[in-house]
């Protein structure tokens, strides 16, 4: 996995964390003010170190998958003559 994938897949994690949380609105005196209230550190932790995981599984399971047009042993390939 290069940094590129494990950037993007970080990001996943984050982005899965984010919709884990709630907007909410509440009345200051005059002043209606919105917040937002997101899970623990802990979750986040989670959800990055869950993401990774998922797209080293996925990488490795892409890695072993034949190609199209891959010619090798045992792949169907007729030798040059």
């Amino acid at each position: 996995m290069n940094l590129r994938t494990a950037g993007a897949w970080i990001t996943a994690g984050a982005a899965f964390w984010v919709t884990m949380g709630s907007l909410d609105v509440a009345a200051d005196g005059a002043r209606v003010i919105r917040l937002a209230m997101l899970p623990g550190l802990a979750s986040l932790a989670a959800c990055l170190g869950l993401a990774l995981l998922i797209g080293a599984a996925l990488t490795v399971r892409r890695a072993e998958a034949p190609r199209v047009g891959e010619s090798g042993p045992g792949r169907g390939a007729t030798p040059a003559t």
